[in-house]
């Protein structure tokens, strides 16, 4: 690799490539959770608009929740969807079911 540098030109001011730095992350706080996901409801008729089917929704715990669009300065109707391995809460995706401007507003 060294040889390849010197060849193009290339300049190596730390004589190595450095480690890619490990990402670190949060799981999600309960007081959010609280604040911004409740119990299923609305998210039924969505799911089932777009071919999910109550039972399937239900394995997966999909429940009602609030995004915020910083677009449109207020908080859109959504769903969030519960990732968990081996049972623990890893993160939740929460999409909203409204489309500002034609986009989906994401919070994960």
């Amino acid at each position: 690799m060294v040889e390849a540098k010197q060849f193009l030109g290339i300049a190596d001011e730390y004589g190595a490539f450095e480690a890619k730095r490990k990402k670190q992350f949060k799981r999600p706080q309960t007081a959010s959770l609280k604040k911004n996901v409740s119990k299923p409801h609305n998210c039924y008729e969505y799911l089932q608009a777009r071919g999910i089917d109550r039972k399937t929704a239900e394995e997966f715990q999909v429940s009602d929740a609030i995004v915020w669009s910083s677009e449109d300065n207020r908080k859109l109707p959504a769903i969030a969807f519960p990732y968990k391995r081996e049972g623990e809460l890893i993160q939740v995706k929460r999409i909203s079911t409204v489309r500002p401007s034609g986009k989906k507003v994401i919070f994960s």
